[in-house]
């Protein structure tokens, strides 16, 4: 899933640095001039395998999102044989030239947003602390001055580059310091491992044309390869590189290299969290059959039905009626979005075993005929045959997003009743009630009371833990909710032989 963290873009004020959803020193590459090194740093050189798989990460200091995927990929190094190339951007100048408006990258629901970032500081075990004004005060900065840092870094002491990043997040998002300032990146120099002298030679660099043109040229770079945030990651496996967005991709980047996932931390021992007795949790599930990420996300939560302690709720909404609410603008309508998402949506439908085929025109499908038809159908059997709605749910999304069939069709809705086990005569009943006034307004109760909860696009879930019920936007944030409830996550498939995280 894509989120959004602020930044600024010279020229335009302030903008999201990240957009709808992580330790050793490196060791030294050869310089000829060794003298500002400490003798420990200088002792480590680095050794690169030439069959290892390439990975590149670019990505920005100011971005939270960014720091998770870079220790992930660290710790992941000697587990997956990769070689990892690390590129500082200017994430302000990517949105600035793909033509991103301040509309599209504005978060819709930011306390949302904020306590996103707090979860995924704790799953990922990074020490990150959010305070009244830290998101505001560390996105607010040009983040300019930090990535020449090290941009020189890179330049002049490749090894270091690595600690010099982890000290910069860990400067503006633990310490909550102003990474722009001269003294804040002099200490972050010394931190990784440089001598004073090095340190003034990197902030001298800093100036130097050769410095700007590299941050530029990984900048330019990104864009061309039709990026449009960080974290962005790239997989050398194949004739053509693969894009991963984001710091919920991990396990789609495993599958794409031929390597395992673990969970956050590959050493960790696996949580041993026993189910607890009693009275079931509450799961809310939110959600619309014209998304296929909302598909993902029902075939997880049904999934574990039998393995989680929860009582789930399938309440469908309308897509569209959520996003008015919220004012969110389609991510495929975003730039360089769309053909990220058609990759994306296959290779997550090969993780999570969903049979998705993409349909002919998926425009067509969703934003002319769209889903008030299928919704309401669903929202009459959910009154009259509460028992049948969750295959007839899962026979819907089969036509339209596994067989490329219009779901607005009185043939198509038959057809999936009949699969769900509905008799004629409960299909016939089922499809004149949906047009009755009390389906019409329990369908609007239903899209209005996942806005009032926060919600902004599909799937939501709603997990009601404690006084005040927890909210999840998206199919990639399942290993949260599970901390949240306090049960194991076992990966997409958890009746499976060999689940894994």
């Amino acid at each position: 899933m894509a989120l959004v963290t602020l930044g600024v873009v010279r020229g335009l004020g302030r903008l999201p640095s990240a957009w709808c959803p992580p330790r050793c020193l490196a060791a030294l590459t050869t310089r000829h001039d060794k003298r500002h090194l400490t003798p420990p740093t200088m002792a480590r050189q680095a050794s690169t395998g030439t069959n290892k798989t390439k990975i590149e990460l670019y990505y920005d200091v100011t971005s939270p999102f960014s720091w998770y995927a870079f220790e992930v990929l660290h710790r992941y190094k000697s587990h997956w044989d990769v070689d990892l190339h690390l590129k500082p951007v200017l994430l302000a100048d990517i949105i600035k030239t793909i033509g991103t408006t301040p509309e599209m990258l504005r978060p819709k629901n930011p306390a949302y947003h904020l306590e996103d970032i707090r979860r995924c500081a704790r799953y990922f075990n990074v020490p990150l602390r959010l305070e009244d004004k830290t998101y505001e005060t560390v996105t607010g900065k040009d983040s300019l001055p930090p990535n020449l840092f090290l941009t020189a870094v890179d330049l002049l002491y490749p090894g270091l580059l690595e600690q010099a990043s982890r000290e910069l997040w860990m400067s503006a998002w633990s310490k909550h310091e102003d990474i722009t300032s001269d003294e804040v990146l002099a200490a972050v120099g010394l931190a990784a491992g440089l001598t004073p002298e090095a340190v003034a030679e990197v902030k001298e660099h800093t100036s130097q044309p050769a410095t700007k043109q590299r941050l530029e040229a990984n900048t330019k770079e990104l864009i061309e390869l039709r990026a449009f945030g960080v974290p962005t990651i790239f997989t050398h496996t194949k004739k053509k590189p693969s894009m991963f967005f984001g710091s919920d991709r991990f396990h789609l980047i495993a599958r794409d290299i031929g390597q395992t996932w673990k969970g956050p931390e590959p050493d960790a021992a696996p949580a041993k969290l026993a189910s607890p007795a009693g009275e079931k949790k509450k799961v809310v599930l939110y959600y619309d059959v014209i998304s296929p990420y909302a598909w993902f996300g029902f075939e997880v939560l049904t999934r574990y039905q039998a393995h989680w302690n929860i009582d789930l709720h399938l309440k469908p909404v309308l897509l569209m009626g959520v996003g008015k609410a919220a004012g969110t603008i389609a991510p495929a309508m975003k730039p360089n979005r769309a053909p990220y998402m058609t990759k994306d949506l296959i290779r997550t439908a090969a993780h999570y075993n969903v049979p998705l085929k993409m349909p002919e025109d998926v425009f067509q499908m969703m934003f002319v005929k769209g889903s008030l038809i299928p919704s309401r159908f669903l929202t009459a059997i959910s009154l009259l045959h509460p028992s049948h709605l969750e295959e007839a749910s899962r026979q819907l999304w089969l036509a339209v997003w596994g067989r490329d069939e219009d779901i607005t069709t009185d043939e198509v809705l038959t057809a999936a009743g009949l699969a769900a086990g509905l008799t004629p005569e409960a299909i016939a009943e089922a499809k004149e009630h949906a047009i009755q006034p009390a389906i019409k307004e329990q369908l609007r109760a239903h899209t209005a009371e996942a806005a009032k909860h926060g919600a902004f696009g599909v799937p939501t879930i709603l997990a009601c833990v404690g006084e005040k019920p927890s909210l999840y936007f998206g199919s990639d944030r399942f290993p949260l909710l599970a901390q949240e409830l306090n049960e194991p996550w076992l990966g997409p498939e958890p009746g499976a032989l060999n689940a894994r995280l």
